[in-house]
């Protein structure tokens, strides 16, 4: 049966991942006085955009309640800077540079069978943390980093057989909250940065 011990579980589909805003800087040379002062030359504000990702999982079932799963994330982003405020009064503009991200992730899950909705809804938490490569539009530039997670869903199980090879067929839908170290910045310091993700996928029980 689907959720055994040692039984095994694949999923696909989709999510939709939240942007992530860099905040905004002046640019500026340094102007003559005592003491010296930056002379603004104009403003930047920059974000990673929100938009979808796909992602395939694969997990493992210790027990009835503790999972382990592996999942990798792919995306195309479009990180946005725009520039104002022009010392010579040059109109706005918004630069555009899409960004692909690759995610590998490893999870621990823990299902609430405690709480089931209905016969085949089965509630879980989980959080784990990843590798992040990003690179740039053109692919000459690549960063990398560190990803932690932490969230939950529902399981659900439309179709569950006890002989076979496929034990289960179902859906899957949660919701997480990522924080991102390293990657792509714009600034020194590699600050923690954070975003949300939610997303649904078709689940496949061994």
């Amino acid at each position: 049966m689907a959720g055994r011990p040692g039984s095994i579980e694949v999923d696909a589909g989709v999510l939709w991942l939240g942007g992530i805003d860099f905040g905004s800087a002046t640019a500026g040379i340094a102007a003559n006085g005592i003491p010296p002062a930056d002379y603004p030359l104009f403003r930047t504000a920059s974000e990673l955009r929100a938009g979808p990702a796909s992602e395939g999982r694969l997990g493992v079932r210790i027990t009835r309640t503790i999972g382990v799963e592996g999942s990798f994330q792919y995306a195309r982003l479009p990180l946005e800077t725009r520039i104002s405020g022009d010392v010579e009064n040059a109109p706005s503009l918004t630069a555009s540079n899409d960004l692909t991200r690759y995610i590998v992730e490893v999870s621990g899950v823990f299902h609430l069978t405690r709480y089931r909705i209905g016969t085949s809804g089965s509630p879980f938490l989980l959080g784990g943390a990843g590798y992040v490569r990003e690179l740039d539009e053109r692919q000459a530039l690549a960063e990398t980093g560190q990803i932690y997670h932490a969230g939950g869903g529902l399981k659900y199980l439309f179709s569950e057989r006890a002989h076979g090879l496929i034990k289960g067929l179902g859906l899957r839908a949660d919701a997480r909250i990522y924080f991102r170290q390293g990657g792509f910045e714009l600034e020194e310091g590699e600050p923690l940065r954070r975003f949300v993700a939610g997303g649904a996928s078709l689940l496949v029980a061994f």
